[in-house]
């Protein structure tokens, strides 16, 4: 009797020495089953992979609009783990670094965010407030975030605040302004 650790290696032996065997006799032209065979396996698997993401991204944004970052990493982790182009998963990241005191870790979510989606305000709004955070000047963030939806009550309060702020004050700035934007659940963390 095999063990079932070792099969595996055999099943792989095979393959190999199998398609040793056919490429010599096979006919130019005729399509690697093999190569479509793979191909549809990822088309199916692809929308699962899509799907649990997008519930753990969802999950991690209930857990941050309740106050709990552990959670809401935990998930934001996960979801990254899964499918890592979701910029949402960097902003949670980047709130909870932010509220637990990790400033650079914050910048370097939030900027991994808007290297996702340079179109959403969203991402500017919160590199804005990571940027105060580390005294550095927000005030381009806060623009283009006000640019891109300047109706929104939450970007016009965080250039406003940012701008009649003095740059040393940005830091202590920076608390109100992510305080206003996680209160209000106008941010789309807070609505997935």
């Amino acid at each position: 009797q095999m063990p079932a650790v070792t099969l595996w290696l055999f099943a792989i032996g095979g393959l190999v020495l199998a398609s040793r065997q056919r490429t010599s006799r096979r006919p130019p032209g005729e399509f690697n089953r093999t190569v479509l065979a793979a191909s549809f396996l990822f088309l199916a698997i692809a929308p699962l992979l899509v799907g649990f993401s997008y519930q753990r991204l969802r999950d991690s944004g209930a857990a941050l609009v309740a106050g709990n970052c552990s959670e809401a990493r935990e998930r934001a982790v996960s979801s990254i783990s899964l499918l890592s182009v979701r910029p949402q998963a960097y902003e949670i990241l980047g709130y909870c670094d932010l509220q637990q005191g990790y400033p650079i870790e914050a910048l370097a979510a939030m900027r991994k965010a808007v290297s996702y989606d340079r179109q959403d305000w969203n991402d500017h709004y919160g590199l804005a407030i990571a940027l105060a955070v580390n005294d550095q000047n927000p005030l381009g963030e806060a623009r283009r975030a006000f640019e891109l939806d300047p109706r929104n009550e939450i970007t016009q309060f965080e250039l406003s605040t940012f701008e009649h702020s003095p740059p040393l004050g940005w830091p202590q700035a920076a608390q109100g302004v992510l305080i206003d934007g996680l209160e209000s659940h106008g941010l789309d963390v807070s609505n997935l």
